[in-house]
């Protein structure tokens, strides 16, 4: 039976296709893909499509950062992304903080959108944020959530002027909660660029911005990290020095992780296919957790696939930072192997559309 033959084939109704839908919507299930799918032009899936991105189903605020790109996935499949953008930017244009909307998922889906579209849909998100600074809206729930969005969308420029609008909210933050308001916000910009990318850029960006300097002197440890990440200090420690000292219980330092360079990484990868010691393996997976492994995955591949769980879980997670598409024939060799979790792990960070399929049969 093929994917398309499926609804028809089973005897589902409108009625009942729009009521699984909805249920499967609110789940954030992959059966909502498999639905629209096969009727991509139906007006009343649509419809409750654009109700979820209106308004959080899940009724949990810490699945709000995953339901935007499960959304963005299901308006591709209706081809019909000029429709949800127009339907959703009207939002931004009426936002009232009263309304039952939810705004920062609404721009989320809204940020996603216009990554293929036109400047001018760039801008009018931009100028949202400027005015609902001015109005002084809720940071935590509008100004916040909406600029981690648009950080992940238009990188440091994006950074730079959310600190100019934010600012007395940003140092507020810092008073009464640590800051962790400017730190996401920098973990935003790290993921788009990459930890060391966003820590030089930061860096050269705060000698012509005081705003963002006084953030950065704020935030201690942040500004310890970037500097070294930067200047790369005459005392810290190469990779032949972290590896004699190495502890394989303990695993590398998280701050060595996070500063090695280029070339001990490579050493780092290179010792890591060699290495026959399942703890040590498990410490050299550990920092490609956390930085992109730099040589051909493959040879990880067979980790993934070996009898020492606690290693193949690292390993998934090392694999996962790539986009490869031998990862991708790996995510469902997996699948047909039953080890759904790592399978799906892969797919996300390599999604392509029907993925949804594959991973609600193996399901």
């Amino acid at each position: 039976m093929t994917f398309e033959e499926w609804p028809a084939q089973s005897g589902v109704t409108a009625s009942e296709m729009a009521a699984r839908f909805k249920s499967s919507l609110r789940r954030g299930s992959g059966r909502a893909a498999l639905l629209l799918e096969a009727d991509p032009t139906n007006e009343e899936l649509q419809s409750m499509l654009l109700s979820a991105c209106k308004t959080n189903l899940t009724y949990d605020p810490q699945c709000e950062e995953e339901r935007a790109p499960y959304l963005y996935r299901l308006i591709t499949l209706t081809r019909r992304s000029d429709f949800f953008w127009t339907e959703l930017s009207r939002c931004l244009d009426n936002f009232d903080q009263s309304s039952t909307e939810n705004i920062a998922q609404i721009y989320g889906v809204l940020c996603l959108l216009a990554s293929g579209q036109t400047d001018h849909d760039h801008h009018s998100l931009q100028e949202f944020l400027a005015r609902e600074a001015i109005r002084k809206a809720e940071f935590e729930h509008v100004g916040h959530p909406c600029g981690e969005h648009l950080i992940r969308l238009d990188g440091l420029a994006a950074f730079l002027e959310l600190i100019h609008l934010y600012h007395a909210e940003l140092l507020d933050n810092f008073e009464a909660q640590s800051g962790w308001a400017y730190r996401a916000w920098v973990e935003a910009l790290s993921v788009r660029d990459g930890v060391q990318s966003a820590a030089a850029a930061l860096e050269r960006a705060r000698s012509s911005s005081p705003e963002l300097d006084l953030l950065i002197s704020l935030d201690v440890d942040t500004a310890s990290v970037d500097r070294t990440l930067v200047k790369q200090p005459n005392d810290a420690v190469d990779y032949a020095a972290a590896k004699v000292g190495l502890d394989p219980k303990k695993g590398f330092s998280l701050f060595w992780i996070k500063s090695a360079s280029a070339d001990d990484l490579l050493a780092a990868a290179s010792d890591l296919i060699l290495e026959t010691d399942a703890m040590k393996i498990r410490a050299y997976l550990r920092i490609f957790t956390a930085r992109d492994f730099p040589l051909n995955p493959e040879p990880l591949f067979a980790i993934v696939k070996g009898t020492n769980p606690r290693n193949a879980w690292q390993a998934t997670k090392a694999i996962g930072r790539l986009h490869d598409h031998r990862i991708r024939d790996l995510a469902f060799e997996l699948l047909d192997g039953l080890d759904t979790p790592s399978a799906i792990r892969l797919l996300r960070s390599n999604y392509q559309p029907g993925d949804f399929v594959a991973i609600e049969r193996a399901i």
